[in-house]
């Protein structure tokens, strides 16, 4: 009969496996293209600050070089390739004679001086304006941004195919942008680019979304073109991954079932043995090139064997066992901190279970409350909180006792920046998966810059994990991060190996 349930159980896995590949693409292929709408905005708002940033470099550069007499040295410096980038098509000047230049020599009659009168911001105390050049056959102009310098202007005509070749990824003519100033007194300085098509279709096929920076309101809108790009991905992501499930579900499922059958068994007699203990890994202030703390890494020794957290750990939190083995990590870090120098301080992990429950404040009560000023605790993003009041509340409790709490694997799971500020979490760590993009061409190198620019915003202390190499190191450091974990300086030790660890001098 329990052969019979097996068989039975495997083949309604292989039903359900099947059936998802059929349903799976079109159930998500909304979704999922929204969710690519919406990443390519947050993408082209970074690319956006960025440019930004360099177009009003160059502006302040021309402005301080320009002698304003259209001479050989003016041209030289319309002319300057440091200068004169792909940001802009064309730079000019016209003088307060009426005469001009530009960098393709002469005075161009692309611009009017009677429409360069209207500033909209100031930048290092110059005047700046935006206008365009006329429209003509119904297509609209390009954008000019113009400075007036004692009644002589200076122009730069931009680059108007940058935000066009922006939008060509991940797909060909997915996307269309029309973005236009948000006070009609600037209404001449509407503009769109993309394909256009997208707005043809049907208003239910259309998907969009919209933002506002620097007085400007952008809104960027998708169709069919995008969500057949979807379909087909999602298509041979799931077509992918069924021949490999069928492939691999037969072999593994009676692994499993015998593993998850004794390994309950297993965990309870490693608790009857306290088996379970901590691996240290130190935290570096690179700065100093000195150890300031240690997360506490839980580890089995069973029969011989270190056995990491990922091959039980899942299964503990759904049997409830991760609460007492917490509860022995806890009290084997206690007994360690009487040997670890005291101005270092240890973290370790919880679950937002053991918060919300109290277990973690009995726990910390059982034991007297020991070390409250080197004891932090960390929560993980990747594990939901069900019931923010109440963790909050018992974060306050213990936090009154001088416990301190970190955000882990922060950027990653369900929402970093609400349980910052529902939480009162007193510092984040960034996530290897994001220190593993430096150096590389990953898109994630951004989210790596927001999370920096963050916690400098907010003033929250931050430790980068899984730093792995100089390179990674030199770039978090030039960024202001400088409290360190990862192999660059040492991988998990035992207790032991860790007394003579802080002995020896720090090499990377």
């Amino acid at each position: 009969m329990k052969w019979g349930k097996r068989h039975i159980s495997i083949c309604v896995c292989i039903f359900i496996v099947l059936l998802s590949s059929l349903l799976l693409p079109s159930l998500l292929n909304e979704r999922v293209a929204k969710d690519i709408l919406i990443w390519k905005m947050d993408k082209l708002e970074i690319m956006a600050l960025k440019r930004d940033q360099l177009i009003k470099h160059t502006m302040i550069q021309d402005i301080a070089d320009l002698k304003f007499d259209c001479g050989k040295d003016d041209i030289e410096t319309l002319r300057n390739l440091n200068l004169y980038n792909s940001q802009f098509r064309v730079q000019g000047i016209k003088l307060a004679n009426g005469s001009g230049c530009s960098s393709l020599g002469p005075d161009l009659d692309i611009i009017s001086r009677s429409r360069m009168q209207q500033s909209m911001y100031k930048l290092d105390n110059y005047n700046i304006g935006i206008t365009s050049t006329a429209q003509s056959y119904g297509v609209h102009g390009e954008q000019v941004i113009f400075a007036n310098i004692n009644g002589n202007y200076v122009y730069w005509v931009l680059n108007g195919a940058w935000t066009y070749e922006q939008l060509q990824t991940p797909c060909k003519d997915c996307f269309y942008m029309e973005y236009h100033p948000k006070s009609l007194q600037y209404k001449a300085l509407s503009f769109s680019t993309g394909n256009y098509s997208i707005l043809m279709q049907p208003e239910e096929q259309q998907l969009s979304v919209a933002r506002e920076y620097n007085g400007m309101i952008y809104k960027l809108y998708a169709g069919q073109v995008l969500m057949d790009y979807t379909y087909a991905k999602i298509q041979s992501i799931v077509y992918l991954f069924i021949v490999i499930v069928l492939g691999l579900m037969g072999f593994f499922y009676a692994i499993i079932f015998n593993y998850q059958k004794s390994l309950s068994g297993l965990l309870h007699t490693g608790l009857k043995r306290r088996e379970f203990v901590p691996f240290y890994q130190p935290v570096v202030d690179a700065s100093t090139d000195k150890v300031v703390g240690f997360e506490a890494l839980l580890r089995w020794q069973h029969k011989g064997d270190t056995i990491c957290p990922s091959t039980f750990i899942d299964y503990a939190e759904k049997k409830g066992i991760i609460l007492p083995i917490t509860e022995q990590l806890m009290e084997r870090v206690i007994d360690d901190l009487k040997n670890i120098p005291d101005t270092l301080w240890v973290s370790i992990n919880v679950v937002p279970e053991q918060i919300e429950n109290g277990s973690l404040y009995k726990m910390l009560a059982k034991n007297r409350w020991p070390y409250s000023n080197r004891l932090c605790f960390e929560i993980t993003e990747r594990i939901k909180v069900d019931d923010f009041e109440t963790a909050a509340r018992e974060i306050a409790k213990i936090k009154l006792f001088g416990y301190r709490f970190k955000l882990d694997d922060f950027g990653t799971g369900y929402g970093g920046f609400s349980y910052i500020q529902k939480l009162g979490v007193d510092e984040i760590k960034i996530d290897k998966m994001f220190v593993d993009t430096i150096g590389v061409d990953d898109l994630k190198r951004d989210v790596l810059d927001s999370i920096i620019a963050f916690s400098k915003e907010s003033h929250m202390d931050v430790i980068a994990e899984g730093v792995e190499t100089k390179t990674q190191l030199t770039y978090l450091l030039a960024r202001g991060i400088h409290l360190i974990q990862g192999f660059i300086y040492a991988k998990p030790l035992s207790f032991e190996h860790l007394k003579v660890w802080l002995t020896e001098p720090r090499r990377h």
